[in-house]
């Protein structure tokens, strides 16, 4: 199984400085080498609805975190290939989930988290901007649906011990002038009117912060891994990392 960040879109970064023209930079590399991409979606009153952290390291390996703050460890991904999903976290529900609804939750909580920070890049386009200063830089994206574009302001700035934040509103449904045809099989206006009301409402918003430095050379060896469980059928419960890792290494 192998973990890596989406490359089906990229930002074009526009890298500011003093008496400078903007020069193009892709986000791409700083994605590839940063430590920590979290992902955060949010409703139209503001508050948060889902947040996912994903920690990579050198070796290739993955720990997705889930929740405010740091977040709690959720899913870890060994050798490129081996996967452990926690039972203790975040699930959006009251209730304790186990066996496959477990694994089908923390699986849509890791691609998730992936599919925002490549709707994000796409939101952005090329005309997204970074600053070369703490002050935030203000565009415009879009993002295409089955009647136009949804609209988005999108803010850009450096956080100060967190990174680079890319933040998008949504502002408008941006749907194209409807034109009634009598003889329509599929673009009728019931058509319109179902895909309109499955978009997300003006004012939802979605974040992307991507942290400073190089990743660390992997996840620590004595990292506990006890009540975890392996996230594929005939996986092996380990005690640790180090002993996980010797498990996948051995197959």
């Amino acid at each position: 199984m192998s973990v890596v960040f989406p490359r089906c879109t990229l930002l074009a970064i526009a890298l500011f400085s003093a008496g400078a023209s903007a020069a193009p930079g892709a986000i791409e590399p700083l994605l590839e080498r940063s430590p920590n991409v979290t992902f955060t979606q949010g409703g139209s009153d503001g508050k948060p609805v889902f947040r996912g952290q994903l920690q990579q390291f050198a070796n290739g390996d993955t720990l997705l975190r889930v929740g405010e703050g740091e977040g709690q460890p959720v899913l870890l991904i060994l050798c490129s290939q081996q996967g452990w999903i926690n039972p203790v976290g975040e699930t959006g529900s009251g209730k304790r989930l186990a066996g496959k609804d477990l694994q089908a939750l923390r699986m849509m909580q890791y691609m998730g988290t992936l599919t925002g920070v490549a709707m994000v890049q796409g939101i952005g386009g090329e005309t997204l901007q970074v600053p070369s200063s703490d002050a935030a830089v203000a565009s415009t994206g879009s993002n295409a649906w089955a009647y136009g574009r949804e609209q988005f302001t999108v803010s850009t700035r450096h956080v100060a011990g967190q990174g680079l934040q890319v933040r998008a509103v949504k502002t408008s449904h941006g749907a194209t002038a409807a034109a009634d045809d009598p003889d329509a099989t599929f673009s009728t206006a019931d058509d319109r009117q179902a895909r309109l009301a499955e978009l997300e409402p003006v004012g939802t918003w979605r974040e992307l912060v991507i942290a400073d430095g190089e990743r660390p050379a992997s996840v620590p060896a004595a990292m506990s891994l006890r009540g975890w469980l392996p996230s594929a059928p005939g996986g092996k419960a380990v005690a640790t990392v180090g002993e996980g890792r010797s498990a996948c290494n051995a197959e």
